[in-house]
């Protein structure tokens, strides 16, 4: 019988498998253990396969706290945005601006046409969303100044943000603008443009928005996914938790 760390396979039990976990635990991060129990029972699986055990014990695994993922908040905003607009590419402020300002995904972003504008109600309507349906979307009055630059810069046919064909841009067009303007501020890196929508998500939730507006802003049909996009850091957790007195 095939044996491990001195064990025979078939005797490996939980409580075998607990002690070990507990005393890699004692010197590496939980994730690391986790790893750990992820390649025992992989180790495990394969005994059983080859007929050397019935059945594997559980392994359990460690809950791990969740980490707050990177957005840009409120108090960075404006510089960030400077900097994207200082790389002097109007396209690229403005489809930046329709994620973090609009809550608008990359692709509806740049598949936002002029014929969805209706300036006179400061909205638009999509030709359809990721759940199909095509909401009315107020459009906030920050927006309002770069729907006029991109009038006169590609006129009010088409796509608001075309490629120079016409087409839409590449779904990559923005990034480049957004790691150089995350750089300049100190930004991490790895936010992408679909964490400027969470960072609309976010931006509207600290200045005390309802959750359920946000999540019509966003076009979730679930509340439950518009909280996926909330992120609650530590210190704001202590700050709220001291409001009991």
């Amino acid at each position: 019988m095939p044996n491990h760390g001195g064990l025979e396979i078939n005797l490996i039990d939980s409580t075998a498998i607990n002690a070990v976990l507990n005393r890699y635990l004692e010197s590496h991060a939980r994730t690391g253990t986790n790893t750990l129990a992820l390649h025992l029972g992989a180790l495990l699986g394969f005994a059983v396969e080859k007929g050397w055990m019935e059945k594997w014990p559980s392994i359990p695994m460690i809950p791990v706290q969740k980490r707050a993922r990177p957005i840009v908040t409120e108090e960075t905003l404006d510089q960030f945005l400077a900097v994207v607009d200082a790389q002097g590419c109007l396209p690229a402020s403005f489809l930046v601006r329709a994620q973090v300002y609009m809550g608008r995904r990359n692709h509806e972003a740049r598949m936002m046409k002029w014929s969805g504008l209706r300036m006179e109600q400061r909205s638009f309507i999509p030709d359809k969303t990721k759940n199909g349906d095509a909401p009315l979307m107020p459009i906030p009055d920050v927006m309002l100044p770069w729907f006029d630059k991109m009038a006169q810069e590609t006129g009010t046919f088409g796509l608001i943000c075309p490629g120079k064909t016409g087409e839409p841009r590449a779904h990559d067009f923005t990034i480049r603008y957004i790691r150089r303007a995350l750089k300049a501020v100190g930004l991490l890196e790895d936010i992408t443009d679909h964490r400027l929508r969470a960072s609309f998500a976010n931006i509207l939730n600290k200045k005390g928005v309802p959750l359920p507006t946000i999540q019509k802003l966003m076009r979730h049909s679930k509340i439950e996914t518009t909280m996926i996009y909330i992120e609650t850091h530590e210190d704001e957790m202590r700050s709220a938790i001291n409001l009991m007195r």
